[in-house]
């Protein structure tokens, strides 16, 4: 139980620094809105920084950080799909 947090907080880094690769890959392609992305990879970083630096607080600060971790990735990925329809379209 003690590792659970810190296994699910590593993988939230992991996505929040693959969601500032996709901002930096946007800006790459020319879009103008890559900065909200890459601010959308970095409030999931600091998120899971949290959980690591506190696991201790217990299970309902790690369901909040979850969800609210979640929540971002969840909004940078519809934002994400919207972004890269446009890009299709103007090819």
């Amino acid at each position: 139980m003690e590792l659970i947090p810190f296994i699910v907080a590593f993988w939230l880094m992991f996505r929040g620094f693959t969601l500032c690769g996709y901002s930096t890959d946007l800006k790459r392609y020319g879009t103008k809105d890559w900065g909200w992305y890459l601010v959308f990879g970095i409030l999931a970083i600091l998120c899971s920084m949290a959980i690591i630096w506190q696991p201790g607080l217990g299970a309902v600060t790690v369901l909040y950080m979850l969800s609210l971790t979640f929540l971002i990735i969840g909004c940078f990925r519809v934002i994400f799909s919207f972004e890269l329809k446009r890009l299709h379209k103007n090819k």
